[in-house]
């Protein structure tokens, strides 16, 4: 699989979106240079995968309290929090990941496409920091100043 580059704050897919039916993005600078993410806008948080959590526990901070987490098949599970510097176009984002210690579900996923997915980024953080989805271009854009909640909600008001 061809490694593709980001661009003028714009990230290639990391594998093709239409083969695959998933986009994914990789990480290219940093600590974390390298490791492979579901981009999920079916999932609200961010997810690290237990095989990866563990092989990344020198540089991922663990974080005090617990959460539910409901998988796919509809069971409740309480997972803990971690979190580490990530950084994408130049720009580095502190993210926090549920951590879900069950890798069936990775390993299966991680089989189906070919390569090793290390966790989910969701919805949550792709709105708090406005990152767009480009289906067209096959690429997710990246602002160079993360877009306020309370941005757009004076937007929505605007169009009201």
């Amino acid at each position: 699989m061809k490694e593709k580059n980001m661009r003028n704050g714009r990230v290639c897919f990391f594998a093709d979106a239409v083969e695959m039916g998933l986009p994914f993005v990789r990480v290219a600078e940093g600590d974390f240079e390298g490791l492979v993410f579901l981009v999920d806008t079916g999932s609200n948080d961010n997810i690290m995968f237990g095989f990866a959590h563990k092989e990344l526990k020198d540089i991922l901070v663990d974080v005090e309290g617990t959460s539910s987490l409901y998988g796919i098949d509809g069971k409740e599970t309480i997972v803990s929090h971690t979190s580490g510097k990530f950084t994408f176009c130049g720009k580095e984002y502190d993210m926090r990941f549920l951590l879900r210690d069950d890798d069936e579900a990775a390993i299966r996923l991680s089989k189906d496409v070919g390569f090793p997915v290390c966790g989910i980024i969701g919805t949550k953080f792709m709105v708090e920091h406005g990152w767009m989805i480009d289906f067209a271009h096959q690429e997710f854009v990246i602002p160079s100043v993360d877009v306020c909640c309370d941005d757009l909600k004076a937007l929505r008001k605007k169009k009201e």
